[in-house]
């Protein structure tokens, strides 16, 4: 835990952290730190994050008190459907280039700092230049997540090249350099002050750096690439991209104000939790004990079954959230929770008008080991009170490297289904819903935090356990990071092939063989982790007090997080 006054940083990586800390004390706001310290994230964990990936991105706006969320998704090619992968792929969305969509990231920070945000781009990004230049050491995290995946990276040349050096994955402290990434990203900040100089405005220099990226050099690798491999994006699919500005999702909860980003994602299902959890005393109970954890897993589920049936795309799909989180609606999905038994596998839907039936359960697999993906993020809170979050994500192992742009178009396209009816099926043009999930709370008048984290499917687990920690328990932010932490998988898993596991419950050790064994009597199938498990979700925030200004953070052990501030 760290505490300022003037500005606080907290990112997944001290270099990334140190980025945000030097632009703020250079005079920039949060929304040139975030955005420069994403970027620098992108080059110091390039085996999951993307500068051409996905990024959800929030904002609280201190002149203004309104809360902003930037959908950085990109979008299926227009020759994507679900016709497409049952006849070329048997209904499987394969790792390789048939999975990767429009980058979204790339426009997300663009539009950040043109709307919010005081530098330029080739400012922000000096640092994720160098580092990609100069090269830095692997850190634990890195090095373990290529030996996990080394396998998928070996199926592509390029990939292997750079992350299996000699057939052997990158070692723990190994100089690692990205010299195609470095060029890649000079020209884009090379295309912004050539534009300045031309023009001699700020904003002309960022089309500048969105037409390098989306109708440039970039552009036209990513789509020859794909042209000659069999893949699906075109010059149309990106220049036709534009990241977008949207209102969040909210819902109150203890005086607080807490907002996601729509369901384009899958956070709400941490409101609809929470929804469903609200007339319970819930501080009435032992932390973590049986009763508690049962009372929250049991609502998860329920809210991730609603996940299933109707997030998607908003732009495609009706999603009726004013209802799934209406008071109405939450009392009956709150009556399914019995104290006595747990729910068998994932719950059935509500009788629900206009929302036709499907097969939202995919089959349940029994004694699978269970595949953790993972990405990173980062939180800004400037001097003027600007809150900045994002969560940049997307692999290197699931598609190939561009030759010449140290860059995988977002491969986010497996987190779709090859399903008609569901509401996250492959559509020409439409988003598919994404696990990188953040979360802003504010008490009016009270304070303000920002909370997001790693951990895919887990994430709004671990966030949603976060906030009851520090909301309902009173834990200070630090202690409410470092609980131990419950997680299941009793639903869909996001990625294709979208396995589930049935009554499948996570438990950190911490909570204890007795609290285990109480669980497993009420019909779940419970097992005990390593404390401070990395794929239970891991979470860091930073809490403002708006009246004050005073900024605390909490970082989560389970990560290499770090925070730093002034």
């Amino acid at each position: 835990m760290r505490s300022a006054n003037r500005f606080q940083v907290a990112t997944g990586h001290a270099l990334a952290t140190a980025t945000g800390v030097e632009i703020l004390e250079a005079g920039g706001n949060a929304i040139d730190a975030g955005v420069g310290a994403g970027l620098a994230l992108s080059i110091l964990h390039s085996d999951e994050i993307q500068v051409s990936g996905t990024a959800p991105m929030m904002l609280y706006l201190a002149r203004t008190r309104e809360v902003r969320t930037i959908a950085g998704v990109g979008r299926w090619p227009a020759r994507a459907s679900v016709e497409y992968f049952e006849k070329h792929h048997g209904g499987r969305i394969p790792l390789g280039v048939c999975r990767q969509i429009v980058p979204g990231t790339p426009g997300a920070w663009i539009l950040a700092l043109a709307r919010y945000g005081t530098w330029s781009f080739s400012d922000v990004c000096r640092s994720a230049i160098e580092l990609a230049a100069d090269g830095f050491r692997v850190g634990k995290k890195m090095q373990s997540r290529i030996r996990t995946f080394s396998k998928n990276f070996r199926l592509w040349p390029l990939n292997a090249s750079l992350y299996l050096p000699g057939g052997q994955p990158l070692a723990e402290g190994e100089w690692f350099v990205q010299t195609d990434l470095s060029r890649a990203l000079q020209y884009m900040a090379d295309e912004e002050r050539s534009a300045v100089a031309r023009q001699g405005s700020r904003a002309a220099g960022l089309r500048a750096v969105w037409r390098s990226f989306y109708t440039g050099d970039i552009a036209r690798a990513f789509v020859d690439y794909h042209r000659e491999n069999g893949g699906l994006l075109t010059r149309e699919d990106m220049a036709r991209f534009r990241a977008r500005e949207e209102g969040p999702v909210r819902f109150r909860f203890r005086g607080y104000d807490i907002h996601t980003c729509g369901p384009w994602s899958q956070a709400p299902v941490i409101l609809q939790t929470l929804s469903m959890l609200s007339n319970d005393d819930l501080g009435g109970l032992q932390h973590n004990g049986a009763a508690y954890v049962h009372l929250v897993v049991e609502a998860m589920k329920l809210a991730y079954a609603d996940r299933e049936r109707f997030y998607g795309d908003p732009d495609f799909v009706r999603v009726p959230l004013d209802i799934l989180l209406g008071a109405e609606y939450s009392r009956r999905r709150r009556g399914r929770i019995d104290a006595r038994v747990a729910l068998d596998g994932l719950p059935p839907p509500e009788p629900f008008p206009g929302h036709g039936e499907f097969d939202y359960r995919s089959p349940g697999r029994e004694n699978d080991p269970e595949v953790f993906a993972d990405t990173s993020y980062l939180c800004v809170v400037d001097e003027r009170g600007n809150v900045f979050s994002a969560t940049p994500s997307d692999p290197t192992d699931e598609a190939p490297i561009v030759p010449g742009t140290g860059m995988s178009p977002s491969p986010r396209g497996g987190q779709a289904f090859v399903s008609r009816g569901h509401p996250n099926a492959v559509e020409p043009g439409k988003r598919p819903r994404v696990t990188p999930s953040l979360a802003l709370a504010v008490k009016p008048g009270g304070e303000i935090l920002a909370l997001g984290g790693p951990g895919a499917d887990n994430s709004p687990q671990a966030m949603l356990q976060v906030l009851l920690n520090y909301l309902v328990f009173g834990f200070g932010l630090q202690e409410a990071t470092e609980k131990s932490r419950f997680v299941t998988s009793s639903f869909p898993s996001s990625w294709d092939p979208h396995p589930n596991y049935p009554d499948r419950l996570h438990l950190e050790k911490g909570i204890g063989e007795k609290t285990r064994d109480a669980l497993e009597g009420l019909g779940h199938r419970a097992s005990l982790k390593p404390a401070r498990w990395s794929h239970g979700g891991a979470v860091w925030a930073i809490v403002r007090d708006l009246r004050s200004g005073r900024m605390t953070s909490g970082v989560d052990p389970r990560e290499e997080a770090t925070a730093d501030g002034a």
